[in-house]
């Protein structure tokens, strides 16, 4: 396995009795147990690469930018799950890793692309990094916005630059764990309107609350989370 080095020093995972007491010390703000929460995942990480690995040719100089890049994608994810939903860590984590791992692998093989995109986006992520490590919670578009420096559709619009081809969440597995159809996200959500894709994505690409998505599509809360619901039961249908 070209990624054992990876997994030499990690610590050993979660044992499934552990993983929602740990997620709802970090909802109280318990940074202690954010930290351990990223590192006793970060096996996670090394199994997503290394299905990402089987269909691509990756110089072993290269491996270490992708499992940085899956790291991050982990910290995204920790910092927006919601233990209160029936779903597990893992399967809420995939799509996070997974793309970030793939906008590290598209920055190798297409280093011409604008240098801005990648800086920019770059920049939001730290920035809501760090504000949501001071805040203890998910910041707002205009909590960003006021600590980059620029204006809340800006942050939107960077933060939805080159996202990755994400993997629908099924009750016990996603469909990207499915080997015999691998249902990507983009197949299942083309028939959707503008408005319930971006819904989708600012709820469960990017871990956005229901008000400040509510505030986005110019509608109530109620809105967004019975619209949610229906887009939810939609496509697990059309992915089984």
């Amino acid at each position: 396995m070209r990624l054992r080095r990876f997994l030499d020093p990690l610590p050993p995972p979660l044992r499934p009795e552990e993983v929602m007491p740990l997620f709802w010390r970090i909802r109280a703000g318990d940074q202690g147990a954010r930290t351990e929460a990223i590192e006793r995942n970060l096996r996670l990480v090394v199994q997503v690469l290394n299905r990402f690995l089987e269909t691509r040719s990756v110089a072993q100089g290269d491996l270490d930018d992708l499992f940085q890049a899956g790291c991050l994608g982990l910290m995204q994810a920790v910092d927006g799950f919601q233990p209160e939903r029936a779903v597990r860590f893992s399967s809420y984590a995939v799509p996070f890793i997974l793309g970030e791992i793939r906008r590290a692998f598209r920055r190798l093989v297409a280093p011409d692309l604008p240098r801005s995109l990648w800086q920019r986006r770059g920049r939001l992520l730290q920035v809501r990094e760090e504000l949501a490590q001071k805040l203890g919670r998910e910041p707002t578009l205009g909590e960003i916005a006021a600590a980059a420096g620029v204006s809340s559709p800006e942050v939107a619009e960077g933060l939805e630059q080159l996202q990755p081809a994400a993997r629908l969440e099924g009750a016990d597995q996603t469909v990207w764990e499915r080997s015999e159809d691998r249902i990507t996200l983009e197949q299942l959500m083309a028939g959707l309107s503008a408005g319930d894709r971006l819904l989708f994505r600012l709820r469960f690409l990017e871990g956005r609350s229901q008000s400040e998505v509510a505030w986005r599509l110019h509608v109530s809360q109620p809105q967004v989370s019975r619209r949610e619901r229906q887009l939810l039961a939609q496509l697990r249908r059309e992915a089984w």
